[in-house]
């Protein structure tokens, strides 16, 4: 679906996957800020990951409002 964004990978052998198919999402999402996340990505695994190339994608830091109630 073009123009489309997957979040919360945590994983580099997803995250390759999704990049590499033949029809990669315009986005990919990371929750940085959520501790409580089960999909939350510590900072040194997000820099791993974030050295994956990322071909026709784009990746997006993933946001919540800690002070919200989810």
């Amino acid at each position: 679906i073009k123009g489309c964004k997957i979040c919360g990978v945590s994983d580099p052998n997803t995250l390759s996957f999704i990049v590499n198919h033949p029809h990669p999402p315009k986005f990919v999402g990371f929750i940085c800020n959520y501790q409580k996340s089960p999909r939350y990505v510590e900072f040194e695994k997000l820099e791993n990951l974030l050295n994956i190339k990322k071909n026709n994608c784009q990746y997006v830091a993933v946001l919540a409002n800690p002070m919200k109630k989810y």
